[in-house]
């Protein structure tokens, strides 16, 4: 397995909502989850329009038509989202090691075989494979989790939602 990479995302908007619906004596795992959920649901959303969390479009593909994160190889990690709530954290993530590579991107790795002396691969438009020791390889970066410091808005918004609710509930009920 590769090696875990953390993004840490804070919202002031979203901690004073919480803190104030803490102070309602609201419990704190359920909306942790419902604002693990929410969070998935914006990944997935974002990643089926091939875009980042802001809205910026994904590099186009170059050996295959689709949308980059959610066909060919990489439909895994759309189903690989996923989130875990407990009473002090909201944690959304992956386990694909591939992972990183999408969201950071990679310039000039070089790619040599593992259980072969060569490695072999199809090159669209060209009918016969290409065989080769070795390959530099660059993927352009294409984030799927949010990385300016703050949610982006409509995803803040769908959380401060939910806080809303449970503030009603909490004083309703």
């Amino acid at each position: 397995m590769g090696d875990a990479v953390t993004i840490e995302i804070k919202s002031e908007a979203v901690t004073r909502a919480l803190q104030r619906l803490y102070s309602a004596g609201a419990e704190r795992e359920p909306i942790h989850a419902d604002i693990g959920r929410s969070l998935v649901s914006n990944i997935h959303l974002t990643m089926k329009a091939g875009t980042d969390p802001y809205g910026r479009p994904h590099a186009p593909l170059k050996y295959r038509d689709g949308i980059p994160l959610v066909s060919g190889n990489a439909r895994g990690l759309v189903g690989s989202i996923s989130s875990r709530a407990d009473e002090t954290d909201v944690v959304v993530g992956t386990n694909k090691v591939y992972a990183a590579t999408q969201q950071f991107g990679v310039i000039g790795r070089v790619i040599t075989p593992r259980l072969k002396s060569v490695l072999r691969f199809f090159i669209p438009g060209r009918g016969s494979p290409v065989f080769a020791r070795s390959v530099k390889i660059t993927i352009p970066p294409r984030p799927f989790l949010p990385m300016d410091g703050d949610l982006p808005g409509s995803w803040r918004r769908d959380i401060l939602a939910l806080i809303k609710d449970r503030m009603m509930e909490s004083y309703n009920g």
